[in-house]
């Protein structure tokens, strides 16, 4: 993915839910069989119970980019009470042996 893409949808998702948390946002990236995985979980009021915010994207816009590199957007409610949004990317190939072959 673009870096300046990714920079864009995280930034955005970690603005909303920054704006909304009482307190606590958790980020969690993982790598499992070929996706990347970004996590924000907050504990605020939950997905659509917040104030909007002025400088914000949208999600829309954070789907349309992660969708436009082979990703998804996942918004549910996380442990802690509030949104969890979960950012589903392609990982790139591993790189196999660079080196030219004789």
């Amino acid at each position: 993915m673009d870096p300046v893409a990714l920079w864009r949808a995280l930034r955005n998702v970690l603005d909303n839910a920054c704006r909304v948390a009482a307190g606590r946002v958790d980020v969690r990236v993982s790598v499992d069989q070929g996706w990347v995985t970004i996590q924000v979980d907050d504990d605020g009021p939950g997905f659509g119970a917040g104030a909007g915010g002025l400088a914000s994207l949208g999600l829309g816009i954070v789907h349309d980019l992660v969708s436009g590199y082979g990703g998804s957007l996942e918004i549910r409610t996380c442990e802690l009470g509030g949104a969890r949004v979960r950012l589903l990317l392609p990982s790139a190939p591993p790189v196999d042996d660079w080196r030219p072959h004789p």
